[in-house]
């Protein structure tokens, strides 16, 4: 018998670095070195995973940090977004919620490092995070994200109702998350299901790339067979 294809999801958190400034403020957030990795003029970072992937005819999913532009403003992120999309890929939402610190005090580093977990958030916080991260993209001239990965991976109900809301109906980060934050009386966690057009499971969906909801809207939920992360890079293999 001949067996299905084995459907991988390739996806990469790209994202500059606070680079120690919440602990000692001489030291500046770090913006490219961190996602172009380049040394001697040659990118050991971006450039050398994009060729890799065109080598191989593969698509991935490009999970951006936008928050960030609230000290580095657009273009910085801005030109790696739209040059990964240029090469094919899908570019997403990635939201690290230590970097709106930086909206009311842009060049002053905090007492104390801010939270970067979107776990514990209030409605507007979390309200705040999705619109800034959503305008951010349109100012990048990129596609209205479908999907959203937190920082840290760290979520609760909320996240899930905040992304509901702001009309992101894929969330891929379940499979190395830590387990999610329960309401005290637990009956929450079954709220889930009321986030209209909200699709997450604990049970990843195959998609490749994320963004074809061809790929994942008729088909039941997959168990995870294997993942393996390289740093940013997570691979995620499912068995039917």
């Amino acid at each position: 018998m001949n067996a299905k294809p084995t459907e991988v999801c390739l996806t990469v958190d790209t994202e500059f670095s606070i680079g120690g400034n919440f602990d000692n403020p001489e030291l500046p957030p770090v913006a490219e070195p961190m996602v172009l990795g380049k040394i001697d003029g040659k990118e050991h970072g971006l450039g050398c995973l994009l060729g890799l992937l065109s080598e191989f005819g593969v698509r991935a999913t490009f999970f951006v940090e936008a928050l960030q532009t609230a000290y580095f403003g657009d273009e910085l992120m801005g030109t790696i977004a739209r040059r990964i999309a240029d090469a094919g890929h899908d570019v997403q939402l990635h939201l690290h919620p230590c970097w709106p610190h930086y909206e009311a005090a842009p060049t002053q580093a905090p007492r104390e490092a801010p939270n970067d977990s979107c776990a514990g958030r209030s409605d507007a916080e979390l309200d705040h995070f999705f619109e800034f991260g959503l305008s951010v993209f349109s100012r990048w001239g990129l596609p209205r994200p479908v999907a959203v990965r937190s920082g840290n991976f760290q979520v609760d109900i909320n996240f899930y109702r905040a992304a509901a809301r702001s009309g992101i109906c894929v969330s891929r980060w379940q499979l190395i998350a830590p387990p999610m934050k329960r309401s005290p009386d637990r009956a929450a966690d079954t709220e889930l299901g009321s986030c209209r057009n909200f699709r997450c499971s604990l049970t990843p969906m195959p998609s490749v790339p994320i963004s074809d909801p061809d790929r994942w809207r008729s088909r039941r939920a997959l168990a995870p067979k294997s993942f393996r992360s390289y740093g940013k890079l997570i691979i995620m293999e499912f068995r039917r």
